[in-house]
């Protein structure tokens, strides 16, 4: 039996087994990686999915929470913010009437 042969072979086999751990450490680091991005998604996915939405002319719009306004058993709608939504304008005063009183509003489709 030769011994530089064997120590030469153990040597190898040292270094293949350090090779083997650094892929499989890689391996496993990847897969970790790999499962957050998959639990971030999910996690975004629901956030979402607890908005509000509407379709205004094939388009999603988002419901701000200011939009409707609950006092007791009424609902309100925010005029001027639905307008926006909807891409109209948002006038003071009523139509065809040249005040500016808040109290009042109307809306006028733009071009």
């Amino acid at each position: 039996m030769n011994l530089e042969e064997s120590d030469l072979f153990i040597e190898r086999q040292k270094k293949n087994n350090a090779k083997k751990r650094m892929i499989m450490a890689t391996i496993v680091f990847l897969a970790i990686i790999v499962i957050l991005l998959i639990i971030m998604i999910i996690i975004i996915s629901y956030q979402d999915s607890l908005k509000l939405k509407m379709y205004i002319d094939g388009r999603i719009v988002t419901i701000t929470p200011t939009l409707f306004i609950q006092e007791g058993e009424a609902t309100y709608i925010n005029i001027k913010e639905f307008s926006e939504m909807v891409r109209y304008d948002y006038q003071k005063g009523e139509y065809k009437k040249y005040t500016e009183d808040i109290a009042s509003c109307y809306l006028v489709r733009r071009p």
